[in-house]
């Protein structure tokens, strides 16, 4: 069936719980579902009313976050929602979000007090690097 493609932002600041994720995805999809009605009324007599697929480019769509800090955690639960379609590159990414840090920096000197700043440090310092991820996921 035919669905609409919503491209999804993550914020910079704010909480990424399981909860404020799934109500602003649900806010979503009635904002599109009401305010673009008229698509779905478009279709042909019977056929299936479209589905609503979200697109979402980050360094927080990464598999390293959900096995590294749990699917329990608040990123590692993020992570897990998407389907990753492809992948690029993302470590400057990761250290501007993680760090606030723009080239040039020194990955083994980055700081390294929470969970996230040692695994996403640690995986720049050592030539690792960090991955963003082209993620979908379908409702």
């Amino acid at each position: 069936s035919e669905r609409w493609v919503i491209g999804a932002h993550i914020p910079a600041t704010g909480p990424l719980t399981p909860e404020a994720v799934e109500d602003s995805l649900e806010r979503a999809t009635a904002y599109f579902s009401t305010c673009y009605a008229d698509l779905d009324e478009e279709r042909p007599t019977g056929a299936p009313a479209f589905g609503h697929e979200f697109r979402c480019s980050s360094w927080l769509i990464n598999p390293v976050l959900t096995q590294e800090l749990g699917a329990e955690s608040n990123l590692g639960s993020f992570a897990q929602r998407w389907e990753i379609l492809s992948r690029t590159p993302g470590g400057d990414g990761a250290a501007f979000f993680v760090w606030g840090r723009r080239p040039p920096y020194d990955p083994a000197a980055l700081p390294r007090a929470t969970r996230l700043e040692r695994l996403v440090g640690e995986r720049l310092a050592d030539g690792r690097g960090w991955e963003n991820g082209l993620g979908s996921l379908v409702r």
